[in-house]
């Protein structure tokens, strides 16, 4: 029996709905919960771990390995700082975040580094991993090779820049490791990290790593995001002859993983001060010959300066509460299936995607299920939220957004795609992020 359109119409808006609403395959899920590891720079001793070998999805993380992999090609004398690295048309067709720098264009190997490790630029990953081994395919099977040298041993890299793959992941645990690795072996170039800024032509990108305004002794190294991931970062820190690494997976929003990653690192250097440690796992395997050395800027530098806040305005953080020994050893648990978070009046991430204010909440569902059905994959990081306000009127609207894009330049383009094909949308800052 053939359907009449009025029905058809509406079934197929209930699969787009059911679509929006049920489980994600395992591959493609994010975690429950968070994944966290704290250790001791110089010896790999695991201060605080939570969960720290569940398969995660590293986000712009990934760029510490393509960085890792320059580092690598600059030490062997492959390139120099002032090599000019070409962009293809697809490097430049990358979706933000990015450079823009148009097919045929260049870059010299010295701004590619910061673009990387401050900016987080994808086209300039792409461009880098092209270069170094002629395709991006090919680099990620030299990121992979170099993971395992390292002992990164539940990592598998896809591509060079972070960009969702479903088989790309990584762990708290193999972050940390990889955070060793790149200050132990580059030292001379590790100070990148510590940037809060950096210029390229006309314009200046700032760094997304609050941590290295907020907190004393911090000086790098990278944060992440991608909606399958959650707000990622691995941060290092340094007060008198302790450094602590840490790595923070999955939180909700950048303010949050700032939080997190305080509270963590504080965790840390309150355990380097106990005289009886309980041993909680095996230390890491960052393969050292003698404790690495603390990262010496190069000539020139000058370290950002750090400023403490008020006393009175300074958040009190508790204490992370002691892992359970079973979550760091034995059996490694594999991410369980999870569905997407539901519409709701919080939003991650720092903008969103307003796509209309409606009467009715089952309106703005509506256009927020249509809306996810059609997003190319290379704009669809964000989730679907809807805000109610009350307006002039005293009547209830909500809005119908895209939450979760951490920059402008994501938002923006996911709007202009949706505005191309006649979707009004407008970019909106949540100051609540």
């Amino acid at each position: 029996m053939r359907l009449k359109m009025p029905v058809l119409a509406g079934f197929l808006g209930l699969l787009a709905m059911f679509m929006l609403l049920a489980p994600a395959p395992d591959a493609e899920a994010r975690p429950n919960g968070l994944a966290r590891i704290a250790i001791d720079a110089h010896t790999g001793e695991v201060l605080y771990a939570s969960r720290s070998q569940v398969r995660w999805h590293p986000a712009s993380l990934t760029k510490m390995m393509t960085l890792y992999q320059m580092f690598s090609a600059l030490q062997r004398g492959k390139i120099t700082l002032n090599t000019r690295i070409k962009f293809s048309r697809r490097a430049a067709r990358q979706p933000p975040s990015k450079l823009g720098i148009r097919a045929g264009g260049y870059i010299r190997v010295g701004d590619a580094i910061d673009a990387l490790a401050v900016k987080s630029a994808n086209d300039v990953a792409v461009a880098v991993a092209e270069k170094l081994a002629g395709s991006e395919v090919k680099f990620a099977k030299q990121m992979n090779k170099t993971a395992r040298y390292l002992g990164m041993s539940r990592t598998n890299f896809r591509n060079a820049s972070g960009l969702h793959h479903s088989k790309q992941v990584t762990t708290a645990r193999d972050m940390a490791i990889l955070s060793v690795a790149l200050m132990r072996d580059f030292p001379q170039y590790y100070s990148r990290f510590s940037k809060k800024s950096f210029t390229y032509g006309k314009r200046r990108y700032g760094s997304h790593n609050r941590i290295l305004k907020s907190y004393s002794g911090a000086d790098g190294i990278k944060t992440g995001y991608i909606a399958k991931s959650g707000f990622n970062l691995a941060a290092s820190a340094v007060r008198g002859d302790t450094r602590i690494v840490a790595v923070v997976m999955g939180a909700k929003s950048s303010s949050h993983r700032a939080t997190l990653m305080t509270r963590l690192l504080d965790t840390g250097f309150k355990e380097m001060k106990k005289p009886n440690r309980r041993r909680i796992a095996r230390p890491l395997p960052i393969r050292l010959q003698a404790p690495p050395p603390i990262p010496r800027p190069r000539p020139g530098y000058q370290p950002p300066q750090i400023v403490q806040p008020e006393r009175s305005t300074q958040p009190q953080y508790a204490p992370l509460p002691r892992p359970d020994p079973r979550q760091v050893s034995g059996t490694v648990v594999v991410a369980a299936r999870t569905p997407p978070p539901a519409a709701s009046n919080t939003a991650d991430g720092a903008f969103a995607i307003q796509v209309g204010a409606f009467r009715s909440k089952n309106q703005a569902k509506r256009q927020l299920s249509q809306i996810v059905a059609r997003l190319p994959s290379a704009h669809a990081e964000g989730e679907p939220a809807i805000v109610s306000i009350r307006g002039s009127s005293q009547r209830v609207l909500y809005r119908a957004r895209l939450t979760g894009y951490e920059e402008r330049d994501d938002a923006s383009a996911a709007c202009d795609w949706l505005k191309a094909r006649k979707t009004d949308c407008m970019v909106v800052l949540l100051t609540n992020s």
